[in-house]
Formats: structure tokens, sequence, C-alpha cells
């Protein structure tokens, strides 16, 4: 008897799971600037922002391994040009994680990502992107990455977290 209702408890499990969908990657994804205020320190002034942060490897589930990198990536809508153009022209380079050029990105920050991919993105990257730093909110640590501007809009990429 017993072994009856656990190969039906095992046999409902195999048939549902396959149909059963966890959206988990467009619950990280925000809109909220109050939200992002309050982790990192963003750059001024912002009418409208879409971000994520995300671990690199990222979980999927199965056994978790150590993350390697925590990583904010966001696209700010009419970012201001004279802030942009104010930032300094150093060298400089930025690692970029893997699986970093996130799907709700606009095409040109997904093309920066998905190419440099795994590689050091050089800075200045083109005339377009500059080297970024910013603080973390609750510890002040630093941290640090890049803005790239396009038609307007801005891709900010900081590394919140690397293991040494």
């Amino acid at each position: 008897m017993i072994y009856r209702r656990l190969l039906l408890a095992l046999s409902m499990l195999f048939i549902c799971l396959p149909g059963c969908s966890n959206n988990e990657s467009n619950k990280k994804v925000s809109s909220s600037m109050a939200e992002l205020q309050a982790i990192v320190d963003v750059p001024p002034p912002i009418q409208s922002i879409r971000w994520e942060i995300f671990g690199t490897p990222e979980y999927h589930g199965g056994v978790p391994g150590p993350t390697d990198f925590v990583t904010l990536v966001a696209e700010v809508d009419r970012i201001d040009e004279h802030w942009f153009n104010g930032l300094p022209n150093e060298a400089g380079s930025e690692f970029i994680v893997p699986g970093a050029a996130r799907l709700w990105l606009s095409s040109p920050f997904q093309s920066i990502l998905r190419n440099k991919e795994n590689t050091a993105l050089p800075l200045p990257y083109s005339s377009t992107c500059r080297l970024y730093r910013s603080r973390l909110k609750k510890t002040a640590a630093p941290v640090k990455g890049f803005v790239c501007h396009h038609s307007g809009d801005a891709l900010v990429y900081l590394t919140l977290y690397a293991a040494s």
C-alpha cells in the first residue's frame, strides 16, 4: 500500500514538473528607483530605470555553489548627457560576467555585454563607455564598473562583489 502511494506521488511529480514554470528572472527585474537607491549610489538625475542584481554563476536549482560575482545591470532612459560627459575619461577595465547581457536590455547594450562576455572591457570603450565608481549604501564600500551611453539612454554596469 505504501509502495503504491509512493509510486503515485512520484508519478504525479514527474507529470507536473515539466508544466510548472518558475519565471524567477522576470521577478528580479525592477524599476523601483527607491529600492535601487537604498542599495547603491546611482547617477543623478534619473527619470526611468530598469535594473537587476544577479549572482554568477546563477543558481537555477540543484545544489548551489559559491557565488563568484554579484553584479548590477541597469538601463537608464534619458540620461543627463552633461553628467555623462563629465565622467572622467580615465583608463581601466571591467570584467563582464557570463550572462550579463540580460534579455530585457535594449539591443545596443545587449551587444556590448554579449560581445565582451567573460572578458575584460577596456575603458574607455570607444567614445560610448566610461569607468564609473560608486558606493554601497549600507557599508559605504566602493564599487566600480562602467556607464555606456547610446541615443540618450545609458547602461550602468557595477560589480558589487567579486570573490578574491
